[in-house]
Parts: C-alpha cells; sequence; structure tokens
C-alpha cells in the first residue's frame, strides 16, 4: 500500500511537470512563429535552431506522457482490483465466457461400493487454461456479483445435457449428475425449450443442489414440481457442512445425499468424523436415500466408508476428473472394491455365511436360527424346505460359473436389505416350485450374464414395497439376463416404489429375453415410473407363451409391457388381461420414441387404459410394426390424447392378417388407430373399429379397402382376386357382436371359396 502512496504522489508532481513542458512548448512555438515573420538572413538560422528545441520539447514531453500513463494504468488496476477483487481484464474474460459460452466440461466417474461398476458421471465446469484459466468457485463468487448466476445455470443445463445426447451408448444406462444452483431456477420460457430438446434424457439425470436455507418456499415447491415432471433424481451435495439437511428430506425427497469430501479427510483415524458420518448414512438409509462419498484419495478411506454401507463412491483414488467418458475403473481397483464388500458382507454378519457342503436338503429356518445370514449354494441341486407360518430371515446366493437346480418347498424368505436370491454371474439356474412359497420385502436378482428359469407346479409370490427393490431381474439401475417363467402354478409379483420394474430391470444390455410360457402369473406395479414387465431403456425383448397374464401398472409414467424408451421386440401367444393407469401411458409396446415390433400370434388380449395422454397397443411417439396373425383383441382406454393402436405421429405399420380387434375409446376426439394413410395393412379379420376419415386401409398389395358387414355366415372366407393378385381373406365371428365387419377392395372379383 505504501509503495502504491509513492507511485500516487509521484504521479501527483509529474503531472504539475508535464504543465510546465507543455508551457515551454508553446512559449518556443510562439518566438518560432515571430522568428518566421521577420524572415531574415538571421531570423532563418533563429527559426531553425528554435525548431530543432520544438522537436526535443516534443518528444520530451511525449515520452514523460507515456511514462505517466503506465503509473496511471498501474494505479488504476490496483484500485479497480481493490474494490472489485479481480483485473478489469479478467472482468472481460468472465463476460467473454457467458456472452460465448466457452465452457468445457471435465467428467469424474462415480463408483459402485459394491460391484466396481461406473454407476454415473459427475459433469464439472472447466475453463481453457490458456485462454481464460478461471476456477469454478472464481466464475461462481463473478456471476454472483455481477448478477450472473442464472446464466450459468441455463448454460451448464443446456452443455451437459447436449453431450449427453451426443453419447447415448454411454449414458444409455449411467447417470449424469450436474450441479445446480438452487436459487436459480430456469424460466418458464427457458425450462420449456430444454424440455422439448432434451426430455428424453431426463431420466438419466440426477441434479445436485445445496444449502437450501435460503430459498423460499415457493422456491422449494418449484424444484419439486420440476424434478417429479422431469422424471430425473435429486441429490443433496456437501452434506454434513454448512448446513442441515433434515428440514428438506420431507420437502424435496432426494434420491441421493453427498457427503463432503471434508469428512471423509482421514476419516479412518478421525472418531469425531467416524461418529457423524456414520449418523448420516443411518439416517439416509431409514429415508431410503442413497450415499454418495466424495473426494475418496487412499484406500484407508475406501476401506472405513464401505464398511458404513455407503451406496456409491467418488474422488481420485477412485478416477480424476477428465475430458473423456471412461467406461470403466482399473480392473485392479475393481477388484479391491468387490473384495472389501465381500468381507463387510460377512463381517457384517461376523461370518454368518453358510456353505453347502453336499447337502442336497436344507431348511434355511433352522440355519437362520444359528444367526447365519447367508446361504451359498454350491451343489448341483439342493432343496430348501418350510414350514407354513416360518419365515426364514436370511438370503440365498449362487456363486460366479455355477448351474445349479433350486427346490422351493414351501419356502418364507424375507431379506430386508438384499434381494432374497442372488445370482452370480455367468450363472444358468433353475427354482423350482413346490407348494407355495414367499419372498418379502424383495425378490430374485438375475444379472445379465445370467439365466433364471422357474418351473415346478407349486405357486411364489413375491411383495416387495420399498424403492431400488428387484422383482425377477433388476433395479430400475441395473441390467438382466433372461428370465424364464413356465410353471404349472402361480407367481404373483407386487412392486411398489419410486421407480420400479416387475419383471426386468432398468436396461437390457445383453439382448437377454423375458420368456412367458406357461402358468398364470399375476403382475402388479405402482410407483412415479411403472414397468411391470420389460425395461426402462433399450430393447424390451418379450415372449409370452400359453400363459395367463395379468398386469397392473399404475404410475405418473406406466407400462404395462414393453419399454419406457427404446424399442421392443414382442411376441405373445397367450390370454392377457392388462390395466394401466398413468398421465402418460402404454398398455403394450414403448413409451416415448420407440421403434421395434409387436406380434399377436393368437390368444385373448383384453388391454384397457386410463391416461392423460397414451396408446394401448403401440407408442406414444416412435415407429412400431404391429401384427395380428390371429387372436382376440379387446382395446379399451379412456383419457384425453389417447389412441388404440399405433402411434400418434403416425409412423408405424399395422397388419391384421386375422383375429378379432376392437377398440372403444371414452374421449372428447377419439383416434381407433394412429398410422399414415397407407399403413393399415388389412388381409384378414373381424375389425369392429372405425378408422378416421383421413385413413384409408389397404390390402399388402396396397389396394384401397372399404367396410363390409357380413351376418350370413359364422366363419367368413373369401379368395380376392384382382389381375395382379390373389389371396384369401378369412375372419370368424366372434359371440360379442351381431355381425362379421371386414375390409375388402372395393372393385374386385369375389370368388365364394367358402362357408
Amino acid at each position: 500500500m505504501q509503495k502504491r502512496l509513492h507511485q500516487f504522489m509521484d504521479h501527483h508532481k509529474r503531472s504539475r511537470q508535464i504543465i510546465i513542458w507543455f508551457s515551454l512548448d508553446v512559449l518556443v512555438l510562439i518566438l518560432a512563429f515571430l522568428t518566421a515573420i521577420l524572415n531574415t538572413k538571421q531570423s532563418r538560422l533563429v527559426l531553425l535552431i528554435l525548431i530543432l528545441i520544438e522537436i526535443i520539447l516534443i518528444l520530451h514531453t511525449a515520452m514523460f506522457c507515456v511514462r505517466n500513463l503506465v503509473v496511471v494504468n498501474h494505479l488504476e488496476e490496483y484500485f479497480f482490483k481493490k474494490s472489485y477483487g479481480i483485473s478489469a481484464f479478467k472482468l472481460q474474460q468472465f463476460h467473454n465466457l457467458l456472452d460465448e459460452n466457452l465452457f468445457h466440461y471435465y467428467f469424474q466417474p462415480i463408483i459402485n461400493a459394491k460391484t466396481g461398476e461406473i454407476f454415473a458421471f459427475e459433469a464439472l465446469m472447466r475453463t481453457d487454461p490458456e485462454s481464460i484459466g478461471m476456477v469454478p468457485m472464481e466464475i461462481l463468487d463473478l456471476a454472483a456479483k455481477e448478477n450472473r448466476l442464472y446464466d450459468i445455470e441455463k448454460l451448464t443445463l443446456f452443455n451437459t445435457l447436449k453431450i449427453m445426447k451426443e453419447y447415448p451408448d454411454v449414458f444409455q444406462n449411467k447417470k449424469l449428475f450436474i450441479n445446480s444452483i438452487s436459487s436459480c431456477q430456469l424460466s418458464d420460457e427457458d425450462y420449456r425449450i430444454l424440455s422439448q430438446e432434451y426430455s428424453s434424457l431426463f431420466q438419466n439425470l440426477v441434479i445436485e443442489m445445496n444449502d437450501f436455507s435460503s430459498l423460499k418456499e415457493a422456491t422449494l415447491e418449484l424444484i419439486r414440481n420440476r424434478i417429479n415432471e422431469m422424471n430425473c433424481q435429486l441429490a443433496f451435495d456437501e452434506c454434513g457442512i454448512g448446513y442441515s439437511i433434515e428440514p428438506y428430506l420431507s420437502k424435496l425427497q432426494p434420491n441421493y445425499i453427498k457427503i463432503d469430501r471434508t469428512l471423509l479427510r482421514y476419516i479412518n483415524i478421525d472418531f469425531k468424523k467416524q461418529t457423524l458420518v456414520s449418523g448420516l448414512v443411518n439416517n439416509a438409509k431409514q429415508n431410503n436415500i442413497m450415499v454418495i462419498a466424495e473426494g475418496i484419495e487412499n484406500y484407508e478411506e475406501l476401506e472405513y466408508v464401505a464398511g458404513l454401507g455407503i451406496d456409491y463412491l467418488q474422488g481420485f483414488y477412485a478416477a480424476k476428473p477428465g475430458p473423456e467418458l471412461p467406461v470403466t475403473i482399473t480392473e485392479e481397483l475393481m477388484h479391491k472394491i468387490q473384495k472389501i464388500h465381500y468381507k463387510n458382507f460377512s463381517d457384517h454378519t461376523k461370518t454368518t455365511v453358510f456353505e453347502t457342503n453336499g447337502e442336497t436338503e436344507l431348511f434355511p429356518v433352522e440355519i437362520a436360527s444359528k444367526n447365519y445370514s447367508i446361504i451359498l449354494i454350491f451343489e448341483a441341486e439342493v432343496t430348501l424346505k418350510g414350514l407354513a407360518g416360518e419365515v426364514a430371515e436370511i438370503f440365498l446366493m449362487i456363486p460366479d460359473n455355477h448351474n445349479c437346480t433350486i427346490i422351493l418347498d414351501n419356502l418364507s424368505l424375507r431379506s430386508v436389505d438384499r434381494p432374497s436370491i442372488i445370482l452370480g454371474k455367468n450363472c444358468t439356474v433353475e427354482l423350482k416350485l413346490i407348494g407355495d412359497n414367499f419372498l418379502m420385502n424383495n425378490g430374485i436378482r438375475v444379472p445379465e450374464t445370467s439365466a433364471l428359469t422357474i418351473t415346478g407346479e407349486g405357486n411364489l409370490t413375491l411383495h416387495s414395497d420399498r424403492s431400488n427393490k428387484i422383482g425377477i431381474g433388476g433395479t430400475d439401475s441395473q441390467a438382466y439376463g433372461n428370465i424364464t417363467l413356465a410353471t404349472s402354478g402361480y407367481i404373483d409379483l407386487l412392486i411398489l416404489g419410486n421407480i420400479c420394474v416387475g419383471i426386468g430391470g432398468g436396461q437390457n444390455t445383453a439382448n437377454s429375453v423375458i420368456h412367458l410360457i406357461s402358468g398364470n402369473i399375476s403382475v402388479k406395479t405402482t410407483g412415479y415410473t411403472s414397468v411391470a414387465i420389460g425395461n426402462l431403456l433399450g430393447n424390451a425383448m418379450i415372449e409370452i407363451g400359453d400363459c395367463v397374464l395379468k398386469v397392473t401398472s399404475e404410475g405418473t409414467k406406466s407400462i404395462g409391457v414393453g419399454s419406457l424408451l427404446g424399442s421392443v421386440d414382442i411376441v405373445t401367444s397367450g390370454n392377457l388381461e392388462l390395466n394401466i393407469t398413468g398421465r402418460k401411458a402404454v398398455a403394450i409396446g414403448v413409451l416415448e420414441d420407440g421403434t421395434g415390433n409387436i406380434t399377436i400370434r393368437e390368444g385373448t388380449l383384453l388391454l384397457h387404459f386410463n391416461a392423460h395422454t397414451g396408446t394401448c397397443l403401440g407408442s406414444v411417439s416412435g415407429t412400431i410394426n404391429i401384427y395380428q396373425l390371429n387372436g382376440d383383441v379387446i382395446i379399451s382406454g379412456e383419457g384425453t390424447e389417447i389412441l388404440g393402436i399405433g402411434d400418434h405421429s403416425g409412423r408405424s405399420m399395422i397388419k391384421i392378417s386375422n383375429g378379432v380387434i376392437t377398440i372403444r375409446l371414452l374421449t372428447s376426439s377419439p383416434l381407433m388407430a394412429g398410422s399414415l394413410p397407407q399403413k393399415i395393412i388389412i388381409d384378414g379379420g373381424n375389425i369392429q373399429c372405425d378408422f378416421p376419415e383421413n385413413i384409408t386401409p389397404v390390402n399388402s398389395y396396397g389396394t384401397p379397402l372399404i367396410a363390409h358387414i357380413i351376418t350370413d355366415t359364422d366363419d367368413f372366407s373369401q379368395l380376392i382376386e384382382t389381375v395382379t393378385y390373389r389371396y384369401e381373406y378369412k375372419a370368424s365371428y366372434s359371440p360379442r357382436y351381431p355381425y362379421i365387419k371386414v375390409y375388402l377392395p372395393e372393385n374386385h372379383s369375389i370368388i365364394d371359396f367358402q362357408l
């Protein structure tokens, strides 16, 4: 400060000197002017001398001014920085950063603390170190001073979602955590634009927020409504420091909490931190919230927090942030994480793993009474017996690469924090049912590299009433393997949770098949996002054979059989009854951006749905090919923007070869079928519905068709013949209707084929 004062005093002194030098310049100019007027020989010499003096004075004055200007600039910069905290040049760089959107992003993996697999990435804001070189906290501080925090929030959301869209394969089964400024929610117009462009990505998005203490109730309500409407998830960041999360748990219902790195540094040797973090983890578990440990920097910290039961970890020890999106962590670290998990698995139960050793018959209730909590099955075939009214507090594990048959004989299992039955990787397991069997609180985990077949004459009831629980397959974030149900008894599934899947899982990365061959199967799912049979993302491959299937799915977004987003390959020959309810709903097919095929070979499909926006058979938006080869399809729906069969954008192809199809919709503007005008192909069948005026059904040869009412036969069969083609049109009578309704070419030769 003293140096700056001397500079200022020197500048003040120099300013007076500049005035003196300027006065001398003027005086010499006046003398030169007077000398030039005299115009004598002597005056010319004097004039030359005066001009030289003037030049010297001007140069001296200019140099003096330049030196003084440098001092002025230094002083201005100093006083600007002193009052503003940053240089004027850097402030200009900051505004250029926002105005020209010069941000780029690094990504740090978030690792599953049990498997070592990458669960998600956190997007971290960065700038070019050579041209701008500003750290995130510096940017946020300036944004607050310049009233540009909203611009940061908007750019962050649009930029990171754009990156997600550019890497669909990566984010098909991984989430992206984005830091959000809780006080700067998007305006309605910006939110509308964001939703319009990126809504299909929202379900894999996790919004990170912290410190809600300064927010008004209206802002908290807006955050809650936006999170629900977007179908994304919420994480509380920096938990444990600075603010209390308890008042906001019920208001915002976060899916994750991130324990701040300052609480985890040296936690393995700091008793106070251990107590505080343990309380945070237990509180989160009681509220069904997943826990992420941030800033893990060494093995000792990792080992300790894993022992507390955290779900995910993040930090330099696992992976440093970088501009690339890594597919996996190092194999060495993955093995370390899995080893820690298995050790904790045993330690928490004081090594209560019961390993089979030649036994062919086990009594889980008796084993559990001896303080065992795990049965590890190594046998090729084993029978697990139970008694009515007795529940075994234990779960079953099948090790990796093991093939076996497990017979459940009137067995009841209850598992709180893990699936009741866990298949390892690369397993093939037959689950044979005898009598009445129950799996309580959690179901059967089938990883994507394994296969499960359920057979037998017995029954299975599986109930789960919490988020992140499993029916048969995986949770909403897990992939699943091949699943086959081939019993002669019944299987009853009830799955409740925020995001829930009955049979299937979050993704189908291995193109696994859900095969429902026989038996009486009932699946009911209820949640914000509800999928009874299928998956949230990817290709749902489902084959329904000669079984009786009853499906109920209730949720804001609701699917009966199929996929929330992606493609389907569904073939059904069974007797199905589906009741689907949701704001957006599809009974069979894909909810959004759907592609693929639905084939109805035979059987009866009784489909009812109630939705604001929905399609019973097909997709809300997409291109689904629907083939009805035979069978009886009865569709009824209620809602606002609902469709019977096809898709709302009219891109699907619908082909009916035989069977009966009925569509009844209760809405102000019912749309029986959605397809391009020439994409409803009818080569046979009893069609008990009317198509819109702008849609003209055709046969496979492109000939327009018109409706005919047939009343004089129960089995209609005619040969349709023209100059270029010939085919047989068949239709069967249904006792629900007084006549047969068929679609035939208007101008053709009709040959009586069979009556």
